[in-house]
């Protein structure tokens, strides 16, 4: 009796220790799929079976992790691997992406500067600044003045404008054109100009567009006047064998033609256009310098003047050099020390070297076009 329940008891622990082992994957695929019925209560009571790591081998790549169960499918390893997140793309390219970096950071600072160039210059936190508009030299061409005193009107920094004369002239239209540009500026802004060695005729036709005019005691001002030049050149033309022809649609057509003296009503004819153009430049000083007309027109007779004698004649306003001229334009653009920065234009574009090759060419070919065809201009 004890012999049989010593041998049942055997059998009884070998069953239990058959039933705890885990089953293979040969087992398993033997027996096929199982359908397991679990006592909810007992699941939760049951501990989690430990898994033992999956041993290496030429399927490895396949395995599943820890904790998952030993008899996956080499299938589920590759979905897994295929929904696996990417690496990183900056780890993978590194290089570019350092470069990628760095342009991206140049191109923020480009902007910042930009934005900071623009509320330091013309935004809400830019300085008081005062500008200067040179009218230097023969004026023959009014565009680079016009397009610098435009820039300063339109500045709202900008809170006066100097304007600084030195020029004996040059042609009729760029001079009116400067003082029509300068009388535009003058009405929003103050401007004060300083007359310095020459401010004569078209010169002093620009400047007297400020508000107030200083002037050197010894400057060369005035001029009011017009004048036109003509060449004839028919002895030359006759002595070389040359003789031209024209047909003309009108008696007036050709006159100033080189080719021939000038007859009397031509002589009237042009004479007539220079009084008028004459005529023009009166009324603008008498307007400018707020002169009766009648005073001006006995002024205008060509004549040039000292500062001191335009003092006296009410074509100058007062006597100095140009750090007067500063000082006095401070006060009437309410600044009361030194403004954060000096605006001086027109700017120039090209170098000396450029101007001085450009300018002999131009020379040389009005040279040729006055000695090929007639030409006759206007100057103040």
């Amino acid at each position: 009796m004890s012999d049989q329940l010593t041998r049942d008891a055997g059998a009884a622990a070998e069953q239990a220790k058959r039933a705890d082992a885990p089953e293979n994957a040969a087992t398993i695929g033997a027996r096929g799929p199982q359908r397991l019925e679990l006592d909810p209560a007992a699941a939760r009571r049951a501990p989690a079976p430990a898994t033992a790591p999956a041993a290496a081998g030429p399927d490895s790549a396949g395995t599943a992790p820890a904790g998952a169960p030993a008899f996956c499918c080499p299938a589920a390893a590759l979905l897994r691997e295929l929904v696996r997140p990417p690496k990183s793309w900056f780890r993978r390219h590194p290089i570019l992406f350092f470069l990628l970096l760095l342009f991206s950071l140049f191109l923020l600072l480009n902007i910042a500067g930009v934005i900071a160039a623009y509320v330091t210059s013309q935004g809400p936190f830019a300085g008081a600044r005062l500008g200067v508009v040179r009218v230097e030299g023969m004026i023959l061409d009014s565009e680079p003045v016009l397009k610098w005193c435009k820039q300063l009107e339109d500045d709202p920094s900008v809170r006066g404008v100097l304007v600084y004369v030195n020029s004996p002239g040059g042609a009729v239209v760029p001079a009116q054109e400067i003082y029509a540009g300068l009388r535009r500026l003058a009405a929003k802004k103050p401007v004060l100009t300083y007359m310095s060695s020459t401010a004569a005729s078209g010169g002093y036709y620009a400047g007297m567009a400020g508000h107030y005019i200083v002037a050197s005691p010894s400057t060369l001002t005035g001029s009011i006047g017009v004048r036109m030049e003509l060449t004839e050149m028919k002895e030359l033309f006759d002595w070389l064998g040359i003789h031209a022809q024209s047909l003309a649609s009108g008696e007036l057509k050709e006159a100033g033609t080189p080719f021939r003296p000038l007859r009397d009503d031509e002589r009237a004819y042009l004479q007539d256009l220079v009084q008028d153009m004459h005529n023009c430049f009166v009324e603008d000083v008498a307007a400018a310098r707020k002169l009766p007309l009648d005073k001006v027109k006995s002024l205008a007779d060509g004549r040039a003047y000292t500062g001191r004698q335009a003092l006296g004649l009410g074509l100058v306003d007062e006597l100095g050099d140009s750090a007067l001229a500063w000082e006095l334009l401070k006060k009437r653009s309410g600044l009361d020390g030194e403004p954060d920065e000096y605006l001086d234009g027109p700017p120039k574009e090209k170098s000396w070297l450029w101007s001085l090759l450009s300018g002999s060419l131009a020379e040389l070919d009005r040279l040729r076009a006055e000695s090929t065809r007639p030409a006759f201009g206007f100057y103040y």
